[in-house]
């Protein structure tokens, strides 16, 4: 009799499982919105409920998987694969609040598991990736480390891992390495960007740059030597590199800039010692004949092509 009972029990179960299910399917968002809080709701209306029209009710299925997601922090050996498969359903949801929802119930979790807390720290927007970038414990060296060296990671990303407490010294260092990287290469574009303005404004002149090598503006010097002498940005930086004072004098020259230009060049962007850079010849011109200048021009080239290679 008590089998029987348990048998009938079981049957009602599962009937209520498939009304509900189909309900959890129909028209009316407050039906299924009322479903997804039912504490019998099917596993199977969560991935409907993931992928529903109603922007609301896929924030609050989403909300609702974290914390359960959030119940196994001590035991993730037993977290359910649905679990899992359906919150990265909602990890790639097109819909910003649905993941910057899920990513804040997740932030303190200590059992995400590694696809899924890679997909939310590596997105675009950084109200979803900054919370697990800066406080998800779940987040290892080695997750930390790949998302540092990804060769799109932005400065608001590095940000917000530099303002964990747990990185090691060394992986720190290369954090801060990639900061400096990216930030140089935005204003490398700033100092290219203005440069070609002044160039169509007519305002790229010699005193303009003459000024700007005074104020050690490096990255607008970068830009003004690249449109003036047609080279592009990474042959420039490597002949200043070089501290080569004839490799900045030709490239200046080159430019159509002054002697005078060339010196604050090689003292204030190069950091040439004053004693070691070449000064303009007597009279304000270039130390050497142009033939020996167009000859140290082709030669720098060659020089700045083996190093390239």
């Amino acid at each position: 009799m008590l089998l029987n009972n348990a048998s009938l029990y079981s049957q009602h179960d599962k009937e209520e499982q498939a009304t509900l299910l189909r309900l959890a399917q129909g028209p009316d968002p407050f039906i299924r919105k009322t479903i997804l809080l039912n504490p019998a709701v099917p596993i199977t209306a969560y991935a409907l409920f993931a992928q529903d029209p109603e922007v609301s009710l896929r924030e609050e299925n989403a909300i609702i998987l974290a914390k359960k997601m959030i119940s196994y922090s001590d035991k993730p050996e037993q977290m359910p694969e649905w679990l899992v498969s359906v919150l990265m359903i909602c990890a790639r949801d097109v819909v910003d609040s649905v993941r910057v929802g899920m990513a804040m119930t997740l932030r303190l979790c200590g059992a995400l598991p590694r696809g899924l807390r890679m997909l939310l720290a590596k997105d675009p927007n950084p109200d979803v990736s900054g919370p697990i970038l800066r406080s998800c414990p779940s987040l290892t060296e080695v997750d930390c480390e790949e998302i540092i060296m990804e060769p799109t990671v932005t400065e608001i990303t590095l940000q917000a891992l530099s303002e964990r407490g747990d990185l090691s010294p060394a992986l720190t260092q290369r954090l801060n390495a990639q900061q400096g990287r990216i930030r140089d290469l935005r204003l490398l574009q700033q100092g290219l960007k203005q440069a070609l303005e002044h160039k169509k404004s007519g305002t790229l002149t010699d005193e303009a740059v003459y000024e700007a090598a005074k104020a050690k503006d490096r990255f607008y010097i970068i830009g003004a030597l690249s449109v003036l002498s047609r080279k592009n940005h990474e042959q420039v930086q490597r002949v200043l590199e070089a501290q080569s004072p004839m490799g900045i004098l030709s490239l200046c020259w080159i430019s159509d800039l002054s002697a005078r230009t060339a010196y604050q060049i090689q003292v204030h962007i190069a950091g040439i010692l004053p004693r070691k850079a070449l000064a303009p010849a007597q009279g304000g011109g270039y130390p050497f004949a142009d033939r020996q200048m167009a000859w140290n021009a082709e030669f720098m080239d060659t020089l700045v092509s083996e190093a390239r290679s």
